[in-house]
């Protein structure tokens, strides 16, 4: 028998505010493919060279050009870039309109402590904060329209409003940090800028449902809130190295005793599947329906389905003179059609491998690379973006040949099906993918101090085409509504 407990909401209603932001000033160009010259504002990019037909495109809700960069229509916005100085968005023909200066929406001499985009369907969602002292700070939030104008402005006395997630409905979920931590709680702000107060306690875990139900936490129990009734329907979330996750659309819960992986959507009638590996395990990674665990004594994978919860364990045999490139601290993760990614080494360098479970086959994706003692692996949509690190852990140092290839030890991969080769930029380079995984924007750095190679740019990783921003910060992509 599940307990349940209900616990009211308070509703605050904010008045939303509507206002035009009418500036002018076109900045950055855009390039089309490498070598060839940039054209006028509004002018269309080159032909894009064929290799495959291109996703669907993602911020726009009308077909778009297949020369168009990233797949957004030619008249649309692409991304949206905020810092301390300024917030711009970005269009297709090449020009910025910045829409928020932040050191106008906060005290006199106040310092602005951070300046963060979130992209909700079919607007932007900004938040500036800033610290006078441990008495006096705040945050202001706007939204904008992908034209640039003003939907809501929101001002809170916590000291960081941060973006948690983003409905499909454009219902925000914020938490509210406070200097007291037991005061610090999560609303929800709708699309038109209505609050909605969460109980302090309960930790959101994803966006709401089209239902109007949210996922979250409360101490040892997990479960969904009806925002209609402000009721929520909870259940024991405890156990030996228990942790609970969203799964697509259902609240999951893995423990080590019972060992058991449980699925708990909205409607709580829930499935359980009793795990089969003999020790215990740990969420690697998900994509899609697919789940990567980790055990933790032998360092099998086993990787799990949506349907049915059907489990597998995987222990592949390695190509020949290949091993992982640390055993305490294996890179792996998993892509959407439940092919395991893994950084493998030999005596000289190390890369990214992909391996087909049922084929079974290894094939190697990325260049090599060496003198990492670790790399992290992120798979976003079609692309995956591998971080080769030096960093001093408590594993042993990693040994390498004579003949190690001279590359450098701290790099940033990225690789996509239809880039070849694969785009190696610096180790300390900051990069933020699209959620299909086409479109990145990245900034090249040389050294941890920040030093900067180059301009930042979105890359289209079908075409390689680009478009060159001015300025780095928290970064976006416009999203459909």
């Amino acid at each position: 028998m599940m307990p349940q407990l209900s616990i009211p909401l308070v509703l605050l209603l904010l008045a939303s505010a509507s206002q035009s932001a009418c500036l002018d000033d076109a900045l950055p160009a855009t390039s089309g493919v490498a070598g060839s010259a940039a054209p006028a504002p509004g002018e269309p990019l080159s032909e894009a060279p064929t290799g495959g037909d291109a996703p669907a495109p993602i911020g726009v809700s009308m077909p778009s050009p297949k020369n168009a960069v990233c797949g957004f229509d030619a008249s649309g916005a692409v991304v949206a870039v905020a810092n301390h100085e300024r917030v711009l968005v970005y269009y297709y023909d090449g020009h910025a309109l910045p829409i928020l200066t932040p050191a106008e929406h906060v005290p006199d001499d106040a310092p602005i402590q951070n300046v963060e985009v979130t992209a909700g369907p079919g607007f932007f969602l900004v938040t500036v904060g800033w610290r006078v002292s441990a008495d006096l700070q705040g945050t202001a939030s706007f939204a904008f329209d992908l034209a640039g104008n003003l939907l809501w402005q929101l001002d809170s006395d916590s000291q960081n409003d941060g973006v948690l997630f983003i409905g499909d409905d454009g219902t925000a979920v914020m938490r509210r940090q406070k200097k007291d931590w037991q005061a610090s709680h999560s609303v929800l702000v709708a699309k038109d800028g209505t609050v909605t107060e969460l109980a302090p306690g309960f930790h959101p875990l994803g966006p709401p449902t089209r239902d109007g139900r949210i996922a979250g936490q409360i101490p040892e129990l997990a479960g969904w809130l009806d925002l209609s009734t402000g009721e929520h329907t909870l259940f024991e979330a405890h156990g030996e190295k228990a942790s609970v996750f969203m799964w697509g659309d259902a609240l999951m819960v893995l423990s080590a005793a019972p060992k058991e992986l449980r699925r708990v959507p909205a409607s709580m009638v829930s499935d359980t599947s009793s795990l089969e590996y003999p020790g215990w395990l740990w969420l690697q990674a998900q994509a899609g329906a697919w789940l990567l665990m980790r055990g933790g004594d032998t360092g099998s994978w086993v990787r799990f389905h949506a349907d049915g919860l059907t489990q597998e364990v995987v222990d592949p045999v390695l190509p020949q003179g290949q091993r992982l490139l640390d055993d305490c601290y294996a890179a792996q993760a998993i892509d959407g059609e439940g092919r395991l990614l893994a950084v493998l080494r030999d005596d000289d360098s190390a890369a990214l491998w992909r391996y087909e479970v049922h084929a079974p086959t290894w094939t190697r994706l990325g260049q090599p690379s060496i003198g990492a003692r670790m790399a992290d692996v992120r798979v976003v949509g079609s692309t995956v973006i591998t971080h080769y690190r030096d960093l001093h852990t408590y594993c042993q140092p990693l040994e390498w040949g004579a003949d190690a290839a001279p590359m450098v030890s701290d790099a940033l991969e990225i690789t996509a099906p239809h880039l070849e080769p694969s785009l190696v930029l610096g180790g300390f380079s900051d990069v933020v993918a699209r959620p299909d995984g086409r479109c990145v924007a990245y900034h090249d750095r040389t050294a941890p101090n920040g030093a900067a190679k180059g301009k930042p740019v979105i890359f289209d990783t079908l075409t390689r085409q680009t478009l060159e921003l001015e300025g780095w910060g928290s970064i976006a992509f416009a999203r459909g509504r």
